[in-house]
């Protein structure tokens, strides 16, 4: 059952998403079998998930503890248990919705006929400014959404109906809009560009994004310039627009938007080092300095090892030495559980390394553990790294040779977390 989607599923929620958990299954409205009950405070109490504590032997006994083992009475125990995982997951996203909720709302006010209400939530929605509501693609999806409600209600004159059939197109424009440039963007990003032909209708979205003041609209300005910048690589103004609007517009844009834009941002910049453009570089070091302080790269309480390698690796090679000390001491608390030492005295190590303390750096490497492969890698690379600064041939062949001997262990040599 380790590698169970169930387990899997369990393993990934956070601390407060247990506990919503535990509430659904102990709610007669999600379930009514006790059973399942049993199963979730059981494994809910686990400190760690293993092959032994997770087997279906042990499952059955602590569920049935009287009975002989019965395999199909136990995989509906879990099946019913993990479809009350998943609604629960699914409510957990639509909480984090609000405008959603408010349509789901206000679209059973209506089918209702429940127009007091309705008119109360929508006039308190109008007068809520949209300043207060951090944008997103999905926003204006959701704004067009409402507007559609309002328009389709049957207790509206004729005139406020054509101004909410004018508003929910415009919103519904530029969700069009922004979508199409985003996917233009990665298209642009991961096709080859001197063999691919533009998207469709991309001639059309930027005309109409171009009628627009900059400063207009935010996001869709962020996504044109990106577009521009990606598509003109050559040419650095659209790039330094789009970095100045992101630095200066982070806090209005949604957190799952803002790290999308910030994902194709760091793509391009990291292209452009590729191609031996080392300007770009101080650029992608403020990029990453405004996702870390606005928690875009951050998922479920936890900052990957792949985000902290390339943010560690990139402020040493910009002599940032102090910054980075104070990065790895502050993201220590963040890092993944299992891997939480391992990837502070990697972090430090590098550290060491970039300032030549070649025998302290060693020092730090030897505590690792060999949980993650991917460190491991990490590791033999950097001590080879400083026995060739030391000048110490003998162990540099050696730790080389076990390098080898440990890629082989994996699949076409491929290091992974």
């Amino acid at each position: 059952m380790l590698h169970s989607k169930l387990v899997s599923l369990l393993k990934a929620l956070t601390r407060k998403e247990k506990s919503l958990l535990s509430r659904f299954v102990n709610s007669p409205v999600y379930n009514q079998h006790k059973e399942v009950i049993a199963l979730c405070n059981y494994l809910l109490s686990l400190p760690e998930f293993t092959e032994k504590n997770t087997s279906k032997q042990k499952l059955h006994d602590h569920l049935f503890p009287k009975s002989k083992f019965d395999d199909l009475r136990l995989r509906h125990v879990c099946s019913y248990f993990l479809q009350v995982c998943e609604t629960c997951l699914g409510f957990i996203e639509e909480q984090k919705n609000e405008d959603q909720q408010q349509i789901n709302l206000l679209r059973a006010y209506r089918k209702h006929g429940l127009q007091k209400h309705f008119v109360n939530d929508f006039l308190l929605i109008e007068k809520t400014p949209p300043a207060h509501s951090k944008k997103s693609t999905i926003y204006f999806l959701n704004r067009s959404q409402i507007f559609h409600e309002a328009q389709h209600s049957n207790f509206y004159d004729t005139s406020l109906s054509i101004n909410f059939l004018k508003q929910s197109d415009s919103d519904l424009t530029v969700f069009f809009a922004l979508s199409k440039l985003k996917k233009a963007c990665y298209f642009l990003s991961f096709a080859s560009v001197n063999n691919a032909s533009k998207p469709a209708l991309i001639h059309e979205v930027l005309s109409f994004v171009e009628q627009f003041e900059l400063g207009k609209q935010a996001l869709l300005d962020c996504y044109y310039c990106a577009y521009r910048a990606i598509e003109f690589p050559e040419q650095r103004p659209f790039f330094l627009l789009l970095k100045e609007k992101i630095l200066t517009l982070a806090m209005q844009i949604e957190r799952e938007e803002l790290k999308e834009l910030l994902a194709l941002t760091i793509l391009f910049c990291e292209q452009r080092i590729a191609e031996g453009a080392s300007i770009f570089e101080r650029d992608l070091f403020e990029i990453y300095l405004t996702g870390l302080t606005n928690e875009a790269f951050i998922d479920n309480e936890i900052l990957s090892y792949s985000y902290q390698k390339k943010i560690v690796d990139l402020g040493l090679r910009l002599f940032e030495y102090e910054w980075v000390l104070a990065f790895i001491n502050e993201s220590k608390a963040i890092n993944e559980k299992t891997l939480k030492e391992d990837v502070f005295l990697l972090n430090t190590a590098k550290l060491l390394f970039a300032q030549s303390n070649f025998n302290a750096c060693l020092e730090k490497l030897s505590l690792l553990s060999d949980q993650s492969f991917e460190l491991q890698i990490e590791a033999k690379k950097l001590i080879a790294n400083c026995y060739v600064a030391l000048q110490d041939s003998k162990k540099e062949r050696l730790v080389n040779q076990q390098l080898k001997q440990l890629l082989k262990k994996h699949p076409g040599g491929v290091p992974v977390s």
